[in-house]
């Protein structure tokens, strides 16, 4: 995805939760995922399969790049 238009689509709100499994980028109140990662999330821990299961609101480009981060082996 086009890092300019990820910087205007994260300005409108982002959720960061699960999708068949893996790790997906969701636009606040779209229920179709923006993007999906090659995350799977059972190879997450127990408490981060918890959180993305709820849904982890995303405020910023950096927020997002971090949390992925922390999710890659």
């Amino acid at each position: 995805m086009n890092k300019q238009i990820l910087t205007y689509i994260l300005l409108a709100g982002f959720i960061l939760g699960v999708r068949g499994g893996k790790v997906a980028l969701w636009r606040d109140q779209d229920p179709r995922p923006v993007q999906i990662y090659d995350i799977r999330v059972d190879s997450l821990p127990p408490a981060d399969r918890l959180e993305l299961g709820r849904g982890i609101c995303v405020e910023s480009r950096e927020e997002v790049w971090q949390l992925l981060e922390n999710y890659l082996p």
